[in-house]
């Protein structure tokens, strides 16, 4: 079966929640992209949950546009 490609938009305190479910799923889900609007605090959030291999974006059209989620 093929991965989830996943998203997280907003890097505030819920989405280190959704990055953690969607590891303890890494079987199902893949995190493939993360969008906030602090590039720093959503590329640290992106290291942490996906070791640095999400796409980091910081306008939410450009992310669902290009990371190909589904």
């Amino acid at each position: 079966m093929k991965k989830l490609r996943a998203g997280i938009l907003g890097v505030g305190s819920i989405a280190h929640n959704h990055a953690h479910a969607i590891r303890q799923l890494h079987e199902h889900i893949e995190l493939v992209a993360c969008c906030g609007r602090d590039e720093t605090k959503t590329r640290a959030l992106t290291e942490q949950s996906a070791a640095g291999r999400a796409f980091v974006f910081t306008n939410h059209a450009e992310m669902f546009e290009r990371a190909k989620m589904g």
